[in-house]
């Protein structure tokens, strides 16, 4: 996916799987909202977007998350430790 507003955005969704993928050049890559639980980012490639590669979003102000974020490659994050830099 390419030039976009939001590449992958998740609202109100639980238990899906999000696997090897490619969200480039957008404003957001992936953003999962507050009310996203229980789902699972693998093996991503998400770069060059202009706001944020990878968002979070907890139920509140410095709680956990509650998604699980493994291998993703992108270069900016919120909050920190969702992608490691990839090219």
């Amino acid at each position: 996916m390419q030039e976009h507003d939001i590449g992958i955005r998740l609202n109100d969704a639980s238990g899906a799987r999000f696997e090897l993928n490619r969200v480039t050049d957008g404003r957001i890559g992936i953003n999962a909202d507050a009310s996203a639980f229980g789902n699972r980012f693998v093996s991503n490639t998400v770069l060059g977007n202009s706001e944020v590669d990878c968002r979070d979003v907890p139920l509140s102000p410095g709680a956990a998350i509650d998604n699980t974020w493994i291998g993703n490659r992108g270069h900016t994050w919120d909050p920190p430790g969702l992608c490691t830099p990839g090219r």
